[in-house]
């Protein structure tokens, strides 16, 4: 942290990871990505591999407003149209039949 008083900083390994918002690493942990997250609506999910089959934005009241078959290692989506809250982007992975969700904010 800087002011005209001076700076300093304090590195913490493993505390929190300063980048993109809505990046991380793709691995098995982290299948998947959302960018950007927080969007005013459009936003692309980067999948870690093509497994990953059925995505589905599901809305703060639990109802699926957007279902897709994936094709690739990324998908786009524009959700301009709906209101501003929280939301969860769900994937299913057909070869490893798993499910990962994760929160997706629009703003």
């Amino acid at each position: 942290m800087a002011n005209i008083a001076g700076g300093s900083s304090i590195v913490k390994s493993g505390y929190i990871e300063v980048g993109t918002t809505g990046f991380g690493t793709l691995n098995e942990k982290n299948p998947f990505v959302i960018y950007p997250n927080p969007t005013s609506g459009k936003f692309t999910v980067i999948f870690a591999g093509k497994n990953f089959h059925e995505v589905k934005i599901i809305s703060g009241m639990g109802n699926i407003i957007e279902q897709k078959l994936s094709a690739g290692e990324f998908m786009e989506f524009d959700l301009s149209g709906f209101s501003k809250g929280i939301y969860i982007v769900q994937a299913f992975d057909n070869a490893t039949h798993t499910m990962v969700s994760k929160k997706l904010i629009i703003q």
